[in-house]
């Protein structure tokens, strides 16, 4: 849609200066992109229609014309928005009569989803076509490097790293997937983290191919969705184990770098909930795979020049405003404390709890589930925010009755401090029972 030159007026709308850059963006050339843009709100802003419409201006912009590849959608599926029609044709029609547009909207766009082939991948993908067409996607193992590694394992060893190399430049173009990992397991020990946590499940599910596999995403099919302006790339991850989507989106992301190498082209890559990367710090207790995620973005946001840009949203999960939390050895409600404070949290290398820097964000009005332990404990927390457990953090949606979660040994001096109410419920046995009722 475009107004032209002139500044708009409508039924309750403001009057837009013509140097405001609201104006400047949405009615006239949109600025020329010289790196990424960052959408920071809280939960329930409007980010996912924001970055939409702005990511949806620069494609449709006769003189922007950039390419869009949906990389991430997050976990509510915000990427399956670009294939949906809307049919509020009096809605539209409204707003092209209020803000005085001279173009039909809305707009359907060409759409592609990938997905990646793995077992779990569901039988009925999106096809509407000639808009909405899908497709399944491999990729090539002999492609693949200790970077991709690093994107599962964490930091991967030098000797490990080496013995691919090796393997991969030994190998041949028509050799197998299974061939190649069986030449890779002769050079290895048995718990090499390399072939029990990668090679061997990712060729098992399919996902990886030798290099003469049609579905195969090289660099020359990266190169054709690059050229193709027009259509809407979209990645679906919804499927895929979560502790392989980094590994698929950073392979995604370093062939598309190798391809703008080769051919400059003007590219917006949509990745949402950044924020699982962007706030984690060498102290954080997370998996390293999202350490590694945070230096390779790093990285690759530097890349504007090339036409990568990158636009990224941010929010942060949350706990109830009266959820009462340990702070400088003190019982307090997070309502209670300061903006920036230090809290505890535990280190699974040295199996001890430490102080850690913390700031307080509101993330708005979601729903909550309540856990209750069997110790009478309870807290109150949205469904992505994280607890630890044996194998590092679980979130909360995915606590099932029955699982154990870490939590601090009180002392006695905080124990007193515990409401008399809550004593007696410790003595109820079908209280101390676990469950987790959703609010």
């Amino acid at each position: 849609m475009d107004s032209g030159n002139k500044p708009f007026f409508g039924s309750g709308l403001k009057k837009l200066k013509k140097k405001d850059p609201i104006t400047i963006s949405l009615l006239r050339i949109p600025p020329k992109l010289i790196g990424s843009v960052f959408l920071f709100a809280k939960i329930g802003a409007g980010k996912t229609v924001s970055m939409l419409s702005l990511a949806g201006i620069y494609h449709d912009h006769p003189q922007r014309k950039c390419k869009i590849i949906d990389i991430w959608g997050g976990d509510r599926n915000e990427h399956l928005y670009w294939g949906l029609p809307s049919n509020q044709i009096k809605y539209w029609n409204y707003v092209k009569k209020t803000l005085k547009l001279n173009k039909e909207g809305p707009k359907q766009y060409q759409v592609t989803y990938y997905y990646p082939l793995m077992k779990k991948l569901r039988n009925n993908l999106p096809f509407n076509p000639p808009f909405v067409t899908s497709k399944i996607f491999t990729i090539p193992i002999r492609d693949i490097t200790h970077m991709d590694f690093a994107l599962i394992t964490g930091k991967v060893g030098e000797n490990s790293a080496a013995h691919w190399k090796n393997v991969i430049n030994e190998s041949k173009k028509n050799d197998s997937a299974s061939k190649i990992i069986n030449n890779y397991r002769k050079k290895i020990s048995k718990n090499n983290a390399i072939y029990n946590s990668i090679l061997y499940p990712l060729v098992n599910e399919g996902v990886l191919q030798e290099d003469n596999c049609q579905f195969n995403f090289d660099i020359k099919k990266i190169a054709e969705m690059l050229d193709d302006q027009e259509t809407i790339s979209v990645f679906s991850l919804d499927f895929v184990d979560e502790e392989y989507k980094l590994f698929i989106i950073g392979y995604i992301i370093r062939k598309i770098t190798e391809a703008l190498d080769k051919k400059r082209r003007e590219t917006i890559e949509i990745i949402r909930e950044a924020s699982k990367f962007f706030k984690v710090t060498d102290q954080s207790i997370v998996p390293d795979r999202y350490k590694v995620m945070k230096s390779y973005l790093s990285d690759w946001i530097r890349m504007g020049r090339r036409g990568f840009h990158p636009f990224l949203d941010t929010q942060s999960p949350c706990l109830d405003e009266n959820t009462k939390i340990i702070v400088n050895k003190k019982i307090q409600k997070i309502k209670d404390i300061p903006k920036e404070f230090k809290v505890k949290s535990y280190n699974f290398d040295t199996k001890l709890f430490f102080e850690l820097g913390a700031k307080k964000v509101d993330t708005g009005t979601q729903d909550c589930y309540e856990i209750i332990l069997n110790n009478g404990r309870k807290v109150i927390a949205t469904k992505n925010h994280r607890l630890f457990n044996e194998n590092g953090q679980v979130f909360v949606k995915n606590l099932k009755i029955g699982d154990e979660i870490y939590t601090e040994k009180l002392s006695e001096e905080i124990k007193k401090k515990i409401s008399k109410s809550l004593k007696s419920l410790w003595k109820n046995k079908e209280y101390r029972e676990n469950q987790i009722q959703k609010h």
